[in-house]
């Protein structure tokens, strides 16, 4: 049986229970669909996998709060991703994403972003409408702007970054949250 097929068995007997799937690496190079008739889970975190591709059929994990993809190959977010406004907790940590889309300002529940480790360039100003947003990390991604967007968030309380962007964070944000350079 193919890591593929082991990882579908799994996820066809998490629909009898389970409202966390931790998936820490199944070397699986494909998210089935069946995950995303698992309407009733709150938390997805995959580690260490080659998956590439996000479904839009992620719009469906309604009761998702927490996901977690770190180190998956992925180098697109799907649009639908951001219909899932109940998301508390949004990582992509070291997957070769280029671009965050403006729709992240739907997410208005996030209290955390993790896009450290990708290829990020930029921050959308739309992301001062995550008003909860209590914990942003920005280490190890190209980011070479002034981030003045991010002082309309009222939460903010915690910025990963790595040594060299602190040169882009506004003077009073530095001021006003705990700046964690790494």
């Amino acid at each position: 049986m193919s890591d593929n097929e082991k990882f579908l068995q799994f996820v066809l007997n998490a629909k009898k229970s389970k409202d966390r799937l931790i998936i820490t690496p199944w070397n699986i190079d494909v998210i089935p669909d069946e995950l995303y008739d698992l309407d009733f889970v709150e938390e997805i975190i995959l580690v260490g996998n080659n998956i590439n591709f996000i479904s839009p059929k992620i719009q469906n994990l309604k009761s998702l709060k927490y996901l977690e993809l770190i180190d998956c190959g992925i180098s697109y977010i799907p649009e639908e991703l951001f219909n899932l406004t109940s998301l508390i907790r949004l990582v992509f940590t070291m997957n070769p994403i280029k671009e965050l889309s403006p729709s992240i300002g739907n997410l208005t529940n996030l209290k955390r972003l993790g896009i450290s480790g990708t290829l990020i360039k930029e921050i959308p100003d739309e992301i001062k409408y995550l008003k909860q947003l209590k914990c942003l990390e920005i280490a190890n991604t190209p980011i070479s702007h002034p981030l003045n967007s991010i002082l309309e968030l009222p939460n903010l309380d915690r910025i990963v970054i790595s040594d060299y962007q602190e040169a882009f964070l506004p003077k009073k944000l530095v001021t006003l949250a705990r700046v964690v350079p790494i």
